[in-house]
């Protein structure tokens, strides 16, 4: 993050256990190619690491041997990104006040990944995750690809870079077509873009 705030999107690491119709069961996680192409990482030092430990959790918990699919994600993968006109702890207090006052939304968590790095003697500019989500959305997508999961529920990324800029980030949900094949859910699909925009869009004006 670092690097590339934006990389809060997909962090802390997740990993999926989910089992299909056949009773087959399956562990999956965002592999580190696809967090550095997605957020344009480069040779980021701990990426090695992290690969092998989620490849290490994987193998200990999985019957057969993990197989990493192939990740061609260009910068920016599904990424929509809103600059603020407020500054960031408004932004974000904005975006938690709208998600509490709707009955159909709820908040999982809330990430800081800045007062993170602080406890481990780094330093980060500000950057916080927002993790919410519908139930009755979410599952619908599942329901049509069980993968879904390792984006579900959904996230929103507020940050302050480096030349003083507000930006909130969220995964525009395209990605559930194009990396989960969803399909025939359009209606559902527009919905959360909805309500992704009208968060994105009423926390970034004054």
């Amino acid at each position: 993050m670092q690097v590339n705030q934006q990389a809060g999107l997909d962090l802390p690491q997740r990993i999926v256990v989910y089992q299909n119709d056949s009773e087959e069961v399956f562990v999956g996680y965002n592999s580190t190619v696809y967090l550095a192409n997605r957020h344009t990482l480069g040779d980021v030092a701990t990426l090695p690491t992290i690969a092998t430990a989620l490849k290490n959790l994987s193998e200990n918990t999985a019957v057969a041997d993990v197989t990493e699919q192939p990740s061609d994600v260009i910068t920016d993968y599904n990424v929509t990104t809103v600059l603020s006109d407020q500054t960031f702890d408004a932004t974000y207090a904005d975006i938690i006040s709208v998600i509490d006052g709707n009955e159909n939304l709820t908040i999982v968590a809330e990430l800081d990944h800045q007062a993170n790095a602080a406890n481990v003697e780094l330093e980060l500019l500000p950057t916080k995750v927002i993790i919410f989500g519908n139930p009755n959305l979410g599952t619908m997508l599942m329901q049509k690809s069980q993968t879904s999961a390792l984006d579900l529920p959904q996230k929103i990324l507020v940050y302050e870079n480096a030349d003083g800029e507000v930006k909130i980030a969220f995964n525009n949900p395209e990605l559930f077509v194009s990396r989960h094949g969803v399909i025939n859910s359009d209606a559902t699909l527009e919905i959360v873009l909805a309500a992704l925009q009208g968060l994105a869009d009423n926390a970034s004006e004054e």
